[in-house]
């Protein structure tokens, strides 16, 4: 617990603080709009920092914050533009983050702009004219003449594979015989890592129990698919929750050595 934050007086305040894994996810979704109006203007490891000391003393990583995000964007936490504006509203920096970008407010989160990905291209200053690229060659250094020795075995070898003994011939033929009864050698395939298969979400008309039940459902196949790909020798950030692309937060590490 932060010393900072003042232990909370209440018995279910205690129990909510020292609880761990999916169970804080499940105490966020009671304070959804507050959890997604703070990640989409701080982003969710900021928020994930300061919202898990405020309500557990402790920072939080971004799982949870992501968790609950886009169990609002896909309707399976039901918020509004009200609900997401009142949040905004009781903050001045906020608000006016709020006049600037619209798309805070909307629930689905599509109205938000695509992220820039990719390099900066470079200026024109950085890049080099043709005439300060002829001032600054400096002239090619001539040739280190090579060793007598060293010319002389390089004639040796060149005049032996020019002209190769029958001993050549014969153990070149054999080699190509061994080689014929081998079996072709595969390539090895380029490790992956296993699939994840989230569980089929309820459908909008699900009762709150079913959609409890759901994200419960959810969080242990998460962990145990972590559990099972760190076996198969894949390393999965803990930022991952389920939704981005895998290939940006898996690791290949090798398997664990069984001595």
């Amino acid at each position: 617990m932060n010393a900072d934050q003042p232990a909370p007086k209440s018995l279910i305040g205690k129990c909510l603080r020292q609880s761990r894994g999916k169970y804080r996810t499940e105490y966020l979704r009671g304070h959804a709009a507050v959890v997604v109006v703070a990640a989409r203007i701080v982003g969710p490891r900021s928020a994930g920092k300061t919202l898990g000391i405020e309500f557990f003393g402790e920072p939080l990583s971004p799982t949870p914050i992501l968790t609950i995000v886009a169990a609002v964007e896909c309707d399976e936490i039901h918020l509004t533009e009200e609900d997401l504006r009142a949040v905004v509203m009781q903050d001045e920096g906020a608000t006016q983050f709020l006049q600037s970008n619209p798309w805070l407010i909307d629930p689905t989160g599509k109205s938000a702009p695509p992220k820039r990905r990719g390099r900066k291209p470079k200026s024109a200053a950085a890049e080099p004219t043709p005439t300060q690229k002829g001032m600054d060659r400096t002239p090619d250094a001539e040739p280190t003449p090579p060793k007598s020795r060293d010319t002389a075995k390089r004639a040796t070898e060149t005049h032996r594979k020019q002209n190769p003994s029958p001993e050549y011939w014969a153990a070149l033929s054999k080699e190509h015989e061994e080689d014929g009864k081998r079996p072709p050698q595969k390539p090895k395939p380029k490790p992956e890592p296993p699939v994840f298969r989230c569980p089929q979400a309820p459908p909008r008309s699900a009762s709150e129990e079913e959609h409890v039940a759901w994200i419960q459902e959810k969080c242990k196949a998460l962990a145990d698919y972590i559990q099972h790909a760190l076996a198969l020798g894949w390393e999965i950030s803990p930022d991952w929750d389920g939704y981005n692309p895998l290939k940006n937060h898996a690791r290949y590490i090798g398997q664990p050595s069984t001595e």
